[in-house]
Parts: C-alpha cells; sequence; structure tokens
C-alpha cells in the first residue's frame, strides 16, 4: 500500500473530525519498517492518533502535550461504557491489503465518531488530571483479567 493511500483513507473517514469537531492534522509520518504510518489529529482537548502497523490499524487518545501518554480506543471504550463494550480490533480475511485497510479505518472512523464527545471530555485539561488514576486502574484491572484468562488457557 502506497502510505498516500492510507493518508487518503484516513482522511475520508475521520473527516467529520475536522469538519464538526475542528481538529487539524498535525502529524503524517511513514516508516521504513514494514508498512507502518500514522497521522495524529488534534483538538484544543485532545489528540487522536490513527495508526497503521503490519497490515493492522489502530486509534490512540492522549490529552494534549507535554504528555505523551496515549490510551487504546478498545480500553477508553471500555473504560467510558463501565465494561459495557469491549469490542476488539479485526483484520478481514478477504479482499485485497488496501481494501482490508480501508475496511479498518472505516470501522474504526465510526466506533471513533459514537465515543468522541465522551473522549474529548475526558482528555480536556482539568479533567483529565482528576480521571487519570481511575482510567489507569482501570486499565491495569483489564491487563490483569487478559492475562489471567492466558494464564488459564495456556
Amino acid at each position: 500500500m502506497h502510505n498516500s493511500l492510507f493518508f487518503d483513507q484516513v482522511e475520508q473517514h475521520f473527516r467529520y473530525l475536522v469538519d464538526e469537531y475542528g481538529f487539524s492534522v498535525i502529524c503524517r509520518e511513514r516508516y521504513e519498517s514494514f508498512d507502518n504510518a500514522e497521522v495524529i489529529i488534534q483538538s484544543r482537548d485532545c489528540r487522536i492518533r490513527i495508526l497503521r502497523e503490519k497490515g493492522q490499524v489502530f486509534v490512540d487518545a492522549a490529552p494534549l502535550p507535554p504528555s505523551e501518554d496515549w490510551f487504546d480506543l478498545t480500553e477508553i471504550t471500555a473504560y467510558l461504557s463501565q465494561g459495557a463494550d469491549s469490542w476488539k480490533y479485526e483484520t478481514p480475511d478477504r479482499g485485497d491489503y488496501d481494501s482490508r485497510i480501508e475496511w479498518q479505518v472505516k470501522r474504526l472512523a465510526d466506533i471513533l465518531r459514537s465515543y468522541l464527545p465522551q473522549i474529548c471530555e475526558l482528555f480536556r485539561k482539568g479533567i483529565f488530571e482528576q480521571k487519570l488514576a481511575k482510567l489507569l486502574e482501570f486499565r491495569n484491572q483489564q491487563f490483569k483479567e487478559r492475562w489471567g484468562q492466558y494464564v488459564r488457557k495456556n
């Protein structure tokens, strides 16, 4: 996949961030290893990162710099829904590489859209500092549960 196609797909499917929520693209980066690339979009309250890594697409959110603490969209949606929304990343097994990437980009844009107001509020200055300890505690609890499931299976 050409990086410009990935960037075009992100621009198309995440366009609502710019048009409806006042975000702007602050970084488009491609990396030499594998097919990795990222786009970072920022508003006055938070940053969203769309990352392509080895054929998979991921979305993270973070408060504004100077923090480099990124939170994966799966953990944010689980935290905001109090565990009710526990979707997982998927990669379709049909279609060519470009269509599989676009399917993921579109799906993640749709998931993010339904949580965006809550995510922006969570990472807003003043709010994030109050919620950080609970968010980290939730992250650690989720990790322990996943680790426990993994250990029981093996």
